[in-house]
C-alpha cells in the first residue's frame, strides 16, 4: 500500500468494531502504518472506484451483531467530505460505510 500523507487531515471519530479495529491495527503494524493511514488509503480507493463498488441495499452491520466502539483517527479533510456526502446520499452512515469497507479491504467477513 503506497498511499502518499494527506496535506491536510482532521481528526474523526468513528464507531468500529473491535473485530475490524484489531485487524486495522494488526495490519498497521506488519505494514510499517497507522490505522488513519490505511483507513483513509480504503476510503481514497472507494471514492475513486466507487462506480464499481456494489453496497448492499441495506445498511451493512458487523456480522456478529458486534457492538461498535468509539475511534478517533485521523484523515484527509478532502476524503472526509467526500466520503460524508456519499453516505449521506446512500442513508449510511459514516461509520457503517468505513466499517463495512475495511471488512472487505481487510478480509473479514461483512456477511
Amino acid at each position: 500500500m503506497t498511499n502518499p500523507e494527506p496535506r491536510e487531515t482532521e481528526m474523526h471519530t468513528l464507531y468500529l468494531s473491535n473485530t475490524v479495529w484489531g485487524e486495522l491495527k494488526r495490519r498497521a503494524v506488519m505494514d510499517g502504518s497507522t490505522a488513519s493511514k490505511i483507513t483513509n488509503y480504503v476510503l481514497q480507493t472507494f471514492l475513486k472506484y466507487m462506480p464499481a463498488v456494489r453496497l448492499p441495499h441495506r445498511r451493512p452491520r458487523a456480522g456478529t451483531l458486534e457492538k461498535l466502539n468509539r475511534r478517533n483517527l485521523h484523515l484527509g479533510k478532502d476524503t472526509w467530505e467526500r466520503i460524508a456526502k456519499v453516505a449521506q446520499e446512500g442513508k449510511y452512515s459514516i461509520s457503517i460505510l468505513t466499517e463495512y469497507l475495511l471488512r472487505r479491504y481487510l478480509g473479514i467477513d461483512s456477511r
